[in-house]
């Protein structure tokens, strides 16, 4: 596997070292996380992690390995890193985990028509972290694509509702809901796109 924007490495550190899989590629765009990474791999004492500086996927090469993890950026910096990458289809899976702009992740998937194995969603001391496991091979048409309830939402989590999700959807609400009292507050003429996010997360 790659772990794109690595860190310290701690990702393929712990992959490599529990035996998920049998080595691993951290790669970063600056030298200091590198550094850091370099010091993980020495504390751990994990030696099937290579290193290597560089911008999203250029650094490697095709088919050399099965997945790709990205965590940690926002929705837009995953996709053009993956628009950059054009052996993205000889990869078995993507591992995905924006920080921001999540209908934006999805709806490059739909488009690029890779299939959505699963989605998940934790919480964690207030933040919600969603992950999307994909398969880039699989070359079909995801219904929801044109649905942006469903590119918002989650085409699977609206449908399972985990508690990770409803916490989510109960914390928007009150956000949003707030947001558009303190907007009617100040006397703002437009208040469509506010009013529409709350009817979408209310009826959700």
């Amino acid at each position: 596997m790659a772990d794109v924007g690595t860190d310290h490495a701690q990702l393929p550190a712990s992959l490599v070292a529990s035996g998920h899989v049998p080595s691993a590629i951290g790669i970063d765009n600056k030298p200091g996380p590198l550094e850091h990474a370099r010091r993980t791999l020495l504390d751990v004492r994990v030696g099937a992690v290579e290193l290597r500086l560089g911008d999203g996927l250029t650094p490697l090469r095709p088919n050399e390995v099965a997945t790709v993890a990205i965590a940690g950026m926002g929705g837009a910096r995953i996709v053009s890193l993956l628009q950059a990458w054009d052996a993205l289809p000889t990869l078995e899976r993507l591992v995905l985990q924006p920080n921001t702009d999540w209908a934006t992740v999805r709806g490059f998937v739909a488009r690029r028509r890779f299939a959505l194995v699963t989605e998940t969603m934790v919480t964690e001391r207030g933040h919600a972290y969603l992950t999307l496991v994909v398969d880039p091979r699989a070359d079909v048409e995801s219904p929801w694509a044109d649905d942006e309830d469903a590119l918002a939402l989650g085409p699977e989590l609206r449908v399972s509702k985990p508690p990770a999700w409803r916490a989510w959807i109960a914390f928007e609400r009150r956000r949003l809901h707030n947001a558009l009292q303190a907007a009617r507050s100040a006397g703002a003429s437009d208040l469509s796109a506010l009013e529409a996010q709350l009817a979408r997360f209310t009826k959700a």
